[in-house]
């Protein structure tokens, strides 16, 4: 089973991440992640819910490590910008990028994109397993 089997596998089967609804569209050293937004993504105020938002950057950031680095990794700080509201039915997408690698240590930034705007971005530094 090829690498890109192997990750499909562990984020869409039987996790969090599959709990939330996330969608796999492309898998490269740029994770691209998909999210129609339904009514339990939302907040009291009936926007998108921060911690989807950062599940979602979060996600796309630490399978990109693991597709550069070949390694587990865990998030040792995630910076997030909130930067505009998502409601119900509207379809987000994120991408990512690694910036730098390290023996211990990657960081990678983050997009969540809807028609063309970006609606959150994040940096996040994890620390490499094995």
């Amino acid at each position: 089973m090829s690498n890109t089997q192997n990750e499909k596998k562990s984020v869409q089967k039987g996790n969090f991440v599959n709990h939330v609804g996330f969608e796999v569209l492309e898998k490269k050293n740029n994770i691209l992640l998909k999210l129609d937004t339904k009514s339990w993504h939302l907040n009291s105020n009936k926007f998108l819910h921060g911690g989807v938002t950062a599940t979602m950057l979060d996600t796309a950031l630490g399978i990109s490590i693991k597709n550069v680095t070949g390694k587990n990794c865990i998030t040792i700080n995630l910076n997030i910008s909130y930067l505009k509201p998502v409601i119900i039915n509207d379809i987000v997408v994120s991408s990512s990028e690694v910036i730098q690698t390290g023996n211990n240590i990657a960081t990678a930034e983050s997009n969540i994109w809807l028609d063309g705007d970006i609606i959150a971005k994040a940096i996040g530094t994890f620390k490499l397993i094995g």
